[in-house]
């Protein structure tokens, strides 16, 4: 995985992990079951981004590139998940986690894809 992606993806991960914890409302149409598990597929995939943005910044840092540049390249690397899709589409949601899950090498529970 590039450095971009590495960055790209874990700036997503932690992003989606820390939406669901401050914002838990947005699981309320799900099952209780399933608002768990996916509560704990969150976390899962925040701890897994914490490692890659890590892994993003040390790389970079070899490299000798700031961390605010690393940053900036995995951001520009992710945007490229929303091309295309039309975010007035009822599918564009989960069109958005299908390629987030190839982009990002991620394996997600059935219900998340």
């Amino acid at each position: 995985m590039t450095l971009e992606r590495k960055a790209g993806c874990g700036v997503f991960m932690v992003a989606m992990q820390k939406g669901m914890a401050r914002y838990p409302g947005v699981l309320t149409r799900l099952p209780a079951d399933q608002r768990r598990m996916v509560a704990l597929v969150m976390q899962g995939l925040g701890a897994q981004g914490q490692v890659l943005l890590d892994e993003a910044f040390a790389e970079g840092a070899m490299r000798g590139i700031s961390p605010s540049q690393v940053y900036s390249r995995g951001v520009d690397d992710m945007l490229g998940l929303f091309e295309g899709i039309n975010p007035r589409q009822r599918s564009s949601g989960e069109a958005l986690m299908q390629r987030f899950a190839t982009r990002c090498a991620v394996g997600l529970p059935p219900g998340l894809t």
